[in-house]
């Protein structure tokens, strides 16, 4: 999904678990995908959704959109400097990890981002979709939370 929205690519998506149902959610609601119940839609659903996206022209304005969005996102590697200067203190140990996780810079383990595997259009999108995964910690990363 990350690099699909990176790329401007509007896709079709059948969340199975943890995040994706959100995530999936939060795509149709951008326009930039249409989202199937996996375990009831039928191969012919996939096909008819697919042609459906790649026939609507508004599905490939909102992901180039969202591409662009993604594009003028802060580096990932803008965060560190703005982490080392905030202060030490409890107040700041969720800022601090909301905003590595926004770099790109967590364990990677499950919602988690590991930076070395993306690409940096990648990492700007992990961010990009709004939530728990989204502005929140991209803000953080900029010092704006």
């Amino acid at each position: 999904m990350i690099g699909a929205l990176a790329h401007g690519v509007p896709m079709v998506l059948l969340p199975i678990g943890a995040d994706q149902p959100a995530n999936a959610e939060r795509c149709a609601a951008l326009g930039v995908a249409r989202v199937l119940d996996p375990v009831g839609c039928s191969p012919e659903a996939v096909r008819e959704a697919t042609r459906a996206v790649l026939a609507d022209p508004a599905y490939r304005s909102a992901a180039e959109r969202m591409a662009q969005e993604i594009a003028a996102m802060p580096d990932p590697a803008e965060a560190v400097p703005l982490l080392e200067r905030l202060p030490p203190g409890p107040r700041n140990c969720r800022k601090s990890a909301i905003a590595v996780e926004a770099a790109g810079l967590g364990s990677g383990g499950a919602g988690g981002a590991n930076a070395e595997a993306m690409d940096p259009g990648a990492r700007r999108a992990y961010g990009a979709l709004g939530g728990p995964h989204g502005r929140d910690r991209v803000g953080a990363a900029a010092g704006r939370v």
